[in-house]
């Protein structure tokens, strides 16, 4: 389907607007969590509402720039549930960590989806495999210390 990126006035986050007949099944039985497929690129995002869109996925800076896309911009795209158990993809670093941390990963398991989906993306965020595994090892350690903000993870103690 044909969507143009558009601007909202205030606050200068773009997205692609959503009509109610395609959100009506995507958001059936509460979902929000969706996947937008566009110009090879795989976007985990939620289905949002404002009174004065309608339904929209916002756009960030990142994902703007991974489509390689701006405002105006016509994308061909398709948008479906996220039938993904995390609703985003779970960075390997992350899943081998937790795989050899059992405490870690009873600790993650049991965070909010939210939480969960904040930390794997404070891992996927930075581009070295050092710093990927770096990160992933320091959410294992602060997580089991009662840390489970991704805003707050990766602060010193």
């Amino acid at each position: 389907m044909d969507y143009i990126i558009q601007k909202f006035a205030q606050g200068g986050m773009h997205y692609l607007p959503v009509d109610d007949v395609t959100a009506a099944p995507l958001l059936a039985g509460g979902n929000k969590r969706v996947v937008l497929r566009a110009k090879g690129v795989e976007l985990h995002a939620a289905l949002q509402r404002s009174k004065e869109s309608g339904y929209y996925i916002a756009l960030g800076a990142p994902s703007l720039k991974k489509l390689g896309a701006k405002e105006g911009d016509r994308l061909d795209a398709a948008i479906s549930r996220d039938e993904d158990p995390y609703q985003f993809v779970m960075p390997e670093e992350l899943l081998e960590v937790l795989r050899t941390d059992p405490e870690a990963d009873t600790v993650f398991h049991a965070l909010t989806p939210g939480n969960q989906r904040g930390l794997m993306h404070v891992v996927t965020s930075v581009k070295s495999p050092e710093k990927r595994v770096e990160r992933a090892l320091r959410i294992a350690e602060r997580i089991k210390a009662g840390v489970t903000s991704p805003m707050k993870v990766l602060a010193r103690k």
